[in-house]
């Protein structure tokens, strides 16, 4: 029974290995090695201070592409339209601004009757245990 390496196995270039010992919990848990040749069950690296080692392919994962940082601090909306700037269907149909006439109240109307308040309780309501009866 014949076995294969993934195509990023097959070439020397960055990948990925599992630290397993780290000073503290803020060391990452990974480190970008550069592959130098692999076998089906282990593989041949070079760590970044210049050691070359053997690894198991179980500690091993793709480099993948490299990062691309966002800049989270930049609010320049120039090239789009600010979400306040859109209107949709259903703003263009609704009525302009209250005026003070639409806030008074009038005569023809009549008044809401205020509703008692409850109050809140500080601390919830105590009651015995409902058991089950059987």
């Amino acid at each position: 029974m014949g076995t294969s390496l993934p195509t990023w196995l097959s070439h020397p270039g960055p990948a990925l290995l599992k630290k397993h010992v780290r000073s503290s919990k803020m060391d990452p848990l990974v480190e970008e090695v550069e592959l130098l040749e692999a076998n089906p069950q282990y593989a041949y690296v070079r760590l970044p201070d210049g050691r070359e080692s053997t690894v198991s392919l179980r500690h091993l994962a793709a480099a993948g592409s490299p990062r691309v940082e966002v800049d989270l601090d930049c609010n320049d909306l120039t090239d789009q339209e600010s979400p306040s700037d859109v209107t949709t269907e259903g703003d263009a149909q609704s009525p302009g601004p209250s005026t003070a006439e639409d806030r008074i109240p009038s005569q023809s109307e009549p008044a809401l009757e205020q509703q008692p308040v409850t109050l809140r309780r500080s601390t919830r309501m105590r009651r015995p245990p409902d058991r089950l009866d059987l």
